[in-house]
């Protein structure tokens, strides 16, 4: 240990001396924080930018280059934290209004209902839209067992999904409307965040919390 090199003064006793001061930490402006949620975003969609990268060079695959790649591009949860926003069990299991969001046919519905009653099974909301021109672009959202198929638009829209805490929530491109991929976006903890673009049969396979 280092020798105390402090001078004892006056009426200090040696409590006042050895304890250090106390300082309140400082708060970063508002414009400090804004820049720093704004590279955390910028880091993860390096992360994105880095699987457009062609594997002629020896890198990930690009999800255009190679359509018939099928395989799930795997996502940890730490990039898309906030991605499903749980729905109180109180409502999920007594609002007809929920279920009836669902875009599935009545007997998954029926099944989805007993699952909510004698499992872990939670009904959450995600927020997607097409990033790009609305322009028919469908996806397939699969979760804990159960999938919908929706028509994506440019304005961002929240559907209902039921998951399992600590599974994985799977978006499958369907249809490519316009050409160019499907393109698609999704709300997180961070912010808006755009995905690769998929071919269709393409998809994202993201480990919820």
């Amino acid at each position: 240990m280092a020798p105390n090199n402090s001078v004892q003064t006056g009426s200090k006793s040696r409590r006042d001396i050895d304890e250090p001061e106390h300082i309140e930490p400082s708060r970063e402006p508002a414009s400090q924080q804004s820049d720093a949620r704004r590279a955390v975003l910028l880091a993860i969609g390096a992360i994105f930018a880095s699987i457009l990268v062609s594997d002629s060079f020896g890198g990930p695959m690009s999800v255009l280059t190679n359509r018939h790649t099928t395989t799930p591009i795997k996502i940890g949860v730490a990039d898309f934290a906030g991605l499903i926003r749980p729905v109180d069990p109180i409502i999920a299991n007594s609002s007809e209004h929920v279920l009836a969001a669902l875009e599935m046919p009545k007997s998954e519905k029926d099944r989805l209902r007993v699952a909510l009653q004698n499992s872990s099974m939670r009904i959450g909301a995600v927020v997607v839209w097409d990033t790009v021109d609305e322009d028919k672009d469908s996806v397939r959202i699969t979760a804990a067992g159960f999938s919908q198929d929706l028509i994506i638009q440019h304005q961002p829209h929240s559907f209902f999904v039921p998951y399992l805490p600590g599974g994985s929530i799977t978006i499958q491109a369907l249809t490519d409307g316009g050409g160019g991929g499907v393109t698609l976006g999704v709300s997180t903890i961070l912010g808006k965040l755009p995905l690769p673009h998929l071919a269709p049969g393409q998809s994202l396979e993201i480990q919820l919390p």
